[in-house]
């Protein structure tokens, strides 16, 4: 199940409650120190073979189940899966928060979603002086 075939299915009402389930497309390590897998994602990683995230070390065709970001390699197999990894593989990851998770459901937020133009008054009150 790929993440654009996925997507472009109706997605299930209930897809946000789901906890994304991922297949490791090959072994993943663990990050170096442990206090890694609560910071926000980093932009890049030395090793690509390393997922910020892991608890422990990943085998190829390991399924996974995350409230975390997946490591880009993964394969989603539900829809909030392939949900997640398109955004996370899609956008500025100094902007993500430490995970996609909030409230119990899937929240896909990275502060630049909303409305790009300000909210300008043109008669403000404001005179020149």
């Amino acid at each position: 199940m790929g993440t654009a075939a996925t997507t472009s299915l109706a997605p299930p009402a209930d897809w946000d409650l789901r906890v994304p389930k991922y297949r490791a497309t090959r072994a993943i390590e663990m990050a170096e120190k442990r206090r890694f897998r609560f910071e926000t994602p980093f932009s890049q990683m030395a090793d690509n073979d390393v997922w910020q995230y892991a608890h422990k070390p990943i085998e190829r065709g390991e399924v996974i189940e995350t409230r975390n970001w997946p490591h880009p390699s993964f394969q989603p197999l539900n829809y909030s899966a392939a949900r997640v990894l398109e955004f996370f593989n899609t956008r500025q990851k100094s902007r993500l928060p430490w995970r996609p998770w909030q409230q119990d459901r899937v929240w896909l937020e990275d502060g630049l979603t909303g409305s790009m133009q300000p909210n300008i008054s043109l008669n403000s009150g404001v005179t020149p002086a």
